[in-house]
């Protein structure tokens, strides 16, 4: 995949990890930086057998291990992030230093939905701590999205006159 010379975000994101692969005395792959220019061009979450499906689908020659091991590296350089949403594999995102955003997860079909709130955001980041110093935090809220609310809803059995007394 073609990098854009023109993307500043991308071109950050390349940088740090380039520092940090040297850092680390770590290998500069070619994969590595496909993995870091597809996160960037493809948002959303997904575990990294679907990222891996989504690269191979575009004609991409990765590993699996590869995939595995690169979002490992990307978390620890803080250019993705991991989440535990509940029930099944780690879903991964780009880490966005401009867009700060938390969670919605529906506890019935498990679909995740993304949400700003600046009040919440100037609360979180307000907070003052003893002997810590935050770098970035997560927000969940989970509940029930309203496409399973009314399945629910239109489950409900109808109430006859019977019913009634």
């Amino acid at each position: 995949m073609p990098i854009a010379k023109s993307d500043s975000e991308l071109q950050h994101a390349l940088s740090t990890l380039n520092a940090y692969i040297d850092s680390h005395n770590l290998r500069h792959t070619a994969e590595r930086e496909e993995i870091v220019a597809f996160l960037h061009t493809h948002p959303g979450h997904f575990d990294a057998d679907e990222l891996f499906a989504m690269m191979k689908d575009e004609g991409l020659s990765i590993s699996r291990m590869s995939v595995y091991n690169t979002l490992e590296l990307l978390v620890k350089c803080q250019l993705a992030v991991r989440h535990h949403f509940g029930g099944g594999a780690a879903k991964y995102e780009k880490q966005s230093p401009s867009g700060q955003h938390f969670h919605r997860i529906c506890t019935q079909c498990g679909a995740v939905k993304e949400f700003t709130d600046k009040k919440l955001l100037r609360a979180l980041m307000k907070k003052e701590f003893t002997a810590f110093t935050p770098s970035a935090f997560s927000f969940y809220v989970y509940g029930t999205c309203k496409n399973c609310m009314k399945k629910q809803q239109n489950n409900q059995p109808t109430k006859t006159n019977k019913d009634k007394s």
